[in-house]
């Protein structure tokens, strides 16, 4: 591990809108019919289930180098 970092506090509908707008490469393949459902599906859960879907919070991440040689 490189380095540990708090992430800026976010609410858990800015992330599920950052879903939304595919802003994540590993939204980018997901076809466009099941992305729309599971963004539906996302958004009523948030307010059905969440308990505090606009109460921010933040994590800690942490930023990993892998280093390696080949022989020559």
């Amino acid at each position: 591990m490189l380095a540990r970092y708090q992430e800026r506090p976010q609410t858990a509908r800015e992330r599920a809108a950052a879903h939304r707008d595919r802003i994540f490469s590993s939204d980018w393949e997901i076809p466009d019919d099941v992305h729309a459902e599971a963004s539906r599906r996302l958004d009523r859960w948030l307010e059905t289930e969440h308990p505090a879907p606009d109460m921010p919070a933040s994590e800690e991440s942490e930023v990993a180098v892998f280093v390696g040689t080949l022989p020559a």
